[in-house]
């Protein structure tokens, strides 16, 4: 029964309406002038280190050197020719989430002097956040699972 109430809900929830072709163009126009492809670069060559160790991993007797070809000539390539779905995906959620004005609002403040400063400045400002985040989340865990040691193994989890 509570599977056919859930079903009805889910039937008479309203559906998301497509964004309008306006809207598509202004989140289009935002995401290039946000950099988005410098972004998604930035993400493939993440990837790139990833599958490198990923290949390493699983073929430890693979070389690096190897790995980094095998990467670079088959599946790279194979992640640039579809990284447009990621611009096109991208489009699609800003013109649902936010309104064209919005979005020309931030178009401009992103082709804006201080837009510009931004962008240059944010790859810094994120390693250091994310170094810090990465660091403090260690502490903070290690310590919590110090402090929560013996109920843990009270649970049957040995740490």
């Amino acid at each position: 029964m509570r599977w056919l109430l859930l079903i009805a809900l889910l039937l008479a929830a309203p559906a998301r309406a497509q964004p309008t072709p306006e809207a598509m163009q202004m989140a289009r126009e935002l995401l290039h002038a946000m950099d988005a492809q410098q972004q998604i670069d930035a993400t493939m060559q993440q990837m790139r280190a990833s599958l490198v160790q990923t290949i390493r991993a699983r073929a430890p007797s693979v070389s690096e050197a190897t790995a980094t070809e095998v990467v670079d000539t088959y599946l790279i390539p194979e992640v640039r020719a579809q990284a447009h779905q990621v611009v096109d995906a991208s489009v699609v959620i800003w013109a649902t989430h936010a309104s064209i004005e919005d979005m020309r609002a931030m178009r401009d403040f992103q082709l804006s002097p201080a837009g510009v400063r931004l962008r240059l400045v944010m790859p810094a400002i994120n390693a250091e956040v994310v170094r810090f985040s990465m660091a403090w989340g260690q502490r903070v865990t290690t310590a919590a699972f110090a402090k929560h040691r013996d109920a843990l193994r009270a649970r049957g989890i040995p740490l």
